[in-house]
């Protein structure tokens, strides 16, 4: 999940791993927090249903990704050049 953070903030890179390991360490201290007053069954169904919300975020970035990504209405920020000629990248 670390290097998808650094794919979803191109040029925000250091600001993305800070932020994902801020709510790493806040995860781990809430856990650790409420650890002596529930069992161990009740700390499971938790864990689950934080993980099935999770799993369900990671699905919807991948398809707001893929959605990006196909959009054939948006041009590459660059240009291909090629002895010192502009080449048309809708040729490729």
């Amino acid at each position: 999940f670390s290097a998808l953070s650094g794919l979803l903030f191109p040029g925000k890179e250091e600001a993305a791993f800070s932020n994902f390991r801020l709510w790493e360490s806040t995860g781990s201290v809430i856990t650790y927090a409420y650890s002596p007053y529930l069992c161990t069954q009740t700390k499971l169904y938790c864990l689950i249903g934080i993980m099935c919300l999770g799993i369900v975020g990671y699905g919807v970035i991948e398809y707001t990704q893929k959605i990006e990504r196909s959009d054939p209405e948006s041009k590459p920020d660059f240009e291909l050049v090629a002895n010192g000629e502009t080449n048309d990248t809708t040729k490729l």
